[in-house]
Protein backbone atom coordinates (compact mmCIF):
# COMPACT_ATOMS: atom_id res chain seq x y z
CA UNK A 1 0.00 0.00 0.00
CA UNK A 2 2.64 2.18 1.19
CA UNK A 3 5.28 0.93 -1.54
CA UNK A 4 5.18 1.96 -5.10
CA UNK A 5 8.16 1.15 -7.35
CA UNK A 6 10.75 0.74 -4.74
CA UNK A 7 9.87 4.87 -3.00
CA UNK A 8 7.24 5.50 -0.24
CA UNK A 9 3.96 6.53 -1.48
CA UNK A 10 2.31 8.73 1.62
CA UNK A 11 -1.10 9.43 0.98
CA UNK A 12 -0.75 12.54 3.04
CA UNK A 13 2.27 13.89 0.83
CA UNK A 14 0.10 12.70 -1.92
CA UNK A 15 -2.87 15.02 -0.58
CA UNK A 16 -0.53 18.24 0.02
CA UNK A 17 0.92 18.02 -3.24
CA UNK A 18 -2.70 18.22 -4.71
CA UNK A 19 -4.10 20.14 -2.51
CA UNK A 20 -1.63 22.40 -0.75
CA UNK A 21 -0.89 23.40 2.59
CA UNK A 22 -4.07 25.04 3.82
CA UNK A 23 -5.96 22.34 3.18
CA UNK A 24 -3.39 19.91 4.61
CA UNK A 25 -3.33 20.79 7.93
CA UNK A 26 -7.32 20.15 8.99
CA UNK A 27 -6.68 16.57 6.97
CA UNK A 28 -3.99 15.40 9.29
CA UNK A 29 -6.28 17.04 12.32
CA UNK A 30 -8.86 15.06 11.22
CA UNK A 31 -6.80 11.71 10.71
CA UNK A 32 -5.00 12.55 14.30
CA UNK A 33 -8.53 12.84 15.92
CA UNK A 34 -9.81 9.97 14.26
CA UNK A 35 -7.20 8.01 15.53
CA UNK A 36 -7.84 9.47 19.07
CA UNK A 37 -11.62 8.86 19.21
CA UNK A 38 -11.50 5.49 17.60
CA UNK A 39 -8.41 3.96 18.56
CA UNK A 40 -7.42 5.37 21.92
CA UNK A 41 -10.95 6.04 23.75
CA UNK A 42 -11.64 2.38 22.22
CA UNK A 43 -8.71 0.80 24.44
CA UNK A 44 -9.87 2.55 27.59
CA UNK A 45 -13.51 1.40 27.14
CA UNK A 46 -12.41 -2.17 26.68
CA UNK A 47 -10.12 -1.85 29.27
CA UNK A 48 -12.67 -0.53 31.75
CA UNK A 49 -14.68 -3.16 30.68
CA UNK A 50 -12.07 -5.74 32.71
CA UNK A 51 -11.99 -3.50 35.82
CA UNK A 52 -9.37 -0.75 34.94
CA UNK A 53 -11.05 2.42 36.45
CA UNK A 54 -9.59 4.70 33.40
CA UNK A 55 -10.99 7.78 33.66
CA UNK A 56 -12.20 9.50 29.87
CA UNK A 57 -11.05 12.92 29.87
CA UNK A 58 -9.01 13.70 33.14
CA UNK A 59 -8.25 17.33 32.06
CA UNK A 60 -11.77 18.44 31.25
CA UNK A 61 -12.73 17.06 34.94
CA UNK A 62 -10.17 18.84 36.42
CA UNK A 63 -11.01 22.25 34.83
CA UNK A 64 -14.76 21.83 35.19
CA UNK A 65 -16.09 21.54 31.80
CA UNK A 66 -17.26 18.46 31.99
Amino acid sequence: MFIKDGKWDWPIIKFYKKNGLLKTIPYVIFILLGIKIVIINGAIFILNLFGAGIEYAPILKNLGII
